[in-house]
C-alpha cells in the first residue's frame, strides 16, 4: 500500500467480538504496536493514525510522528479532565502528497450502517483523511478496519483499499 490510514485498538476495556481487549494492563502492548507499525511502514510511504489522547505518548516513544492534524468532533461527549474532549489526534508519519489543512471537522453522527462496532469513526473521518493524505491512484490501507470506514472511505473517492480485521 501507498498510505496507511488507522484507527487501532485504544486498549480502554471495550468489548470487540466475544472478548475484551485491555491490552494497557497486559504486558507486551508497546511492543505489539511498534511491531506492526514498523512493518507497515516499511511499505507505506506515509502513515497517518488516530491514537486517541491517552496513547500520545505511547507513539512519541516508538516512533515521533511528523506532524499531529487535528480532528474537531462537534458536540462529542467525551470526557476528559478538562470537561468535554472535542478534538483528537491524528498522528502522521512521512510526507503528504501536497499542502493541506492539518486540522478538519467530523461531526459524530449516529451511522445505523455501524452498530455493532464500539468505536466506528464517521465516514467524513474517513473521508477527509482519505482525500488530504492520498491520490487517486494509490492504495490505502488500513490494517485495522474495524466498521469500514477508511475502506468505505477509499472506494467512494476512487482509491484501491486493503482492510484487515481480526473479527469477521
Amino acid at each position: 500500500a501507498d498510505v496507511a490510514i488507522t484507527d487501532p485498538p485504544y486498549n480502554l476495556g471495550i468489548q470487540y467480538g466475544d472478548g475484551t481487549y485491555d491490552r494497557r494492563h497486559v504486558q507486551g502492548y508497546r511492543e505489539w504496536c511498534a511491531d506492526w507499525f514498523f512493518s507497515i511502514r516499511e511499505s507505506a510511504h506515509l502513515v497517518a493514525l488516530s491514537s486517541g489522547i491517552a496513547n500520545l505518548g505511547l507513539w512519541w516513544e516508538i516512533a515521533p510522528p511528523t506532524w499531529v492534524m487535528a480532528w474537531n468532533k462537534p458536540a462529542a461527549m467525551g470526557r476528559c479532565p478538562v470537561g468535554f474532549n472535542n478534538w483528537e489526534p491524528v498522528l502522521l508519519w512521512g510526507k503528504v502528497p501536497r499542502q493541506i489543512s492539518d486540522a478538519f471537522t467530523a461531526p459524530l453522527i449516529p451511522d445505523p450502517a455501524m452498530d455493532g462496532h464500539p468505536c466506528p469513526k464517521p465516514i467524513r473521518w474517513g473521508t477527509e483523511l482519505v482525500n488530504r493524505l492520498s491520490d487517486p491512484a494509490q492504495t490505502v490501507l488500513d490494517p485495522f478496519m474495524g466498521s469500514g470506514t477508511v475502506v468505505i472511505a477509499a472506494k467512494d473517492h476512487g482509491r484501491k483499499a486493503i482492510g484487515i480485521e481480526i473479527e469477521e
